[in-house]
């Protein structure tokens, strides 16, 4: 999703401004952060200690079953809306982050100095 975007807002000889950087990275964050909103559910159901007359877990597909049999196949996507508001910004400026630092330091992902000026 980051490179089609990137390409998208490319100008006409590909370059990327910064501004479109932040924004490529920020809209690609949007997917990424709400597909993997049911992992992340059962990841902190699995982390919370259970108080008293709270649902208990014993490893991932116990507490998948758990959750769709007790709450509904919604539940896996509870707190999607504030996840992608929370992580897509975070994608964009992780993502701006390491192209500026690319090309700052004109490395290709070989490892090897970049011959373009």
């Amino acid at each position: 999703m980051y490179a089609h975007t990137k390409a998208r807002l490319a100008d006409e000889g590909g370059y990327n401004t910064p501004l479109s950087l932040l924004v490529s990275g920020a809209i690609a964050g949007v997917p990424a952060a709400a597909l993997v909103t049911p992992a992340d559910v059962i990841k902190t159901r699995l982390q919370v200690v259970a108080r008293e007359g709270q649902t208990t877990y014993n490893g991932l597909l116990d507490c998948a079953r758990k959750i769709y049999k007790e709450e509904g196949a919604r539940a896996f996507w509870k707190g999607a809306t504030a996840r992608v508001f929370r992580s897509s910004p975070q994608f964009g400026v992780t993502l701006f982050t390491y192209e500026l630092l690319q090309r700052l330091f004109v490395v290709d992902f070989g490892g090897s100095v970049s011959t373009v000026s």
